[in-house]
């Protein structure tokens, strides 16, 4: 079990995060991945080239690529296998909220409509717990602050079946109110305040 020096919380190793404060952590590893690399919109016919997938297949998988890629705030897009399946982690950024959002896609999956068949996302806030406003805004509540969940929103219809990637941001921020209560507000970061409407439930 190891501290986390800021806060003085318990972490756990591999934590992507601090349960407590929210910052992001990081452990030592290799440098670079060699099984992941980065690609840009110029680099889709050179992946798509090297993957084993039908024509049809190929089609609407660059469609979906290209579609992420002009998504408000993308960054970045990171490619890799994982046994049977292939990995797309795209970065969406800007100075408060890191979120990186992996879509799975596997050609064995008959469901063309949908193009993935899983996904993952992550979500990071260094920039918004280092930002006095938020600071500041965190002190007036006269709660106690434990943490940030959530950021560049992603959904999952089901009709027609299909991962989309939303324009928005959702931040929910976490209080403690008393040794058996917590509370929770969305963040609207553009004015950095917190929506009135919170929710309050009971931990043990």
């Amino acid at each position: 079990m190891n501290t986390f020096p800021d806060c003085g919380s318990m972490i756990m190793e591999g934590d992507p995060y601090c349960s407590h404060c929210g910052a992001h952590l990081q452990w030592d590893g290799p440098e670079n991945d060699s099984a992941s690399q980065l690609y840009r919109k110029d680099d889709l016919d050179d992946i798509l080239d090297s993957m084993f997938i039908t024509p049809a297949q190929r089609q609407i998988l660059k469609a979906k690529l290209e579609s992420f890629l002009k998504a408000k705030d993308c960054t970045r897009m990171e490619a890799r296998t994982a046994l049977d399946e292939y990995v797309f982690a795209f970065t969406r950024e800007n100075g408060y909220v890191r979120t990186v959002d992996e879509f799975y896609f596997s050609p064995k999956d008959q469901n063309l409509d949908r193009v993935f068949c899983d996904s993952y996302s992550s979500h990071y806030h260094d920039g918004l717990l280092k930002s006095s406003e938020f600071k500041e805004l965190i002190r007036k509540t006269g709660l106690e602050f434990i943490g940030c969940r959530n950021g560049y929103r992603t959904e999952y219809k089901m009709w027609p079946s299909e991962y989309r990637m939303v324009d928005g941001i959702d931040v929910i921020v976490y209080f403690r109110v008393s040794d058996k209560r917590e509370r929770f507000y969305h963040l609207d970061l553009e004015n950095m305040s917190l929506k009135p409407d919170y929710h309050e439930y009971d931990v043990r």
